[in-house]
């Protein structure tokens, strides 16, 4: 694999996705973009003896990103065959199969992390509005195939948005139930 630049996870409130994490018990978890390391892009300064993204961060702070920070120990490193670094999730594992290389993810792991931010208070709950808001897009969606459900694949579309409705309101309503007893305890 070609080398990299290290990165730090950033989270913004409308970034969320629904995960059955155990049967029958979808939770929505964050989602995460990424600052990368180099300077000439997101605002990110070449310094002596390499990059500056404290600029960089605060902006995106500014504008409600969370920035995690490199020390949560998100990021781990394999040497390249060029030189320098390949970074990448630690939960993700590049493996070398006859010349290529494959990424395996500990999602099991990935998703016990991402869980953790939001129980610790890193991250806050996904906001119920927001839920509303993405409900309504996804019904708006089924209500344009009803002119198309007698056939056999959009009846499965409009099924496959039906559950999903369905499994959004079961995770918020999880959600609420959690924030209310975390207030009390």
């Amino acid at each position: 694999m070609p080398s990299n630049d290290p990165f730090y996870l950033t989270h913004h409130p409308e970034q969320w996705e629904l995960v059955e994490l155990d049967k029958n018990k979808p939770e929505f978890l964050p989602q995460f973009g990424k600052l990368i390391e180099m300077a000439g892009v997101n605002g990110v300064e070449a310094v002596r003896g390499g990059t500056d993204s404290v600029m960089a961060r605060a902006a995106l702070r500014e504008r409600n990103v969370t920035v995690l920070p490199l020390e949560m120990g998100y990021l781990t490193r394999f040497p390249t065959k060029s030189g320098g670094w390949y970074y990448t999730l630690k939960w993700n594992t590049p493996k070398q199969i006859a010349g290529r290389v494959i990424s395996k993810m500990d999602t099991k792991a990935w998703n016990t992390f991402r869980k953790e931010l939001i129980s610790t208070g890193i991250i806050d709950p996904i906001d119920p509005d927001l839920v509303d808001i993405m409900v309504h897009d996804l019904e708006r969606e089924k209500d344009r195939l009803v002119p198309q459900q007698h056939i056999p694949e959009r009846r499965a579309d409009m099924d496959a948005i039906s559950k999903k409705i369905k499994d959004m309101r079961a995770a918020l309503a999880k959600s609420k139930r959690k924030s209310v007893v975390g207030a009390k305890g």
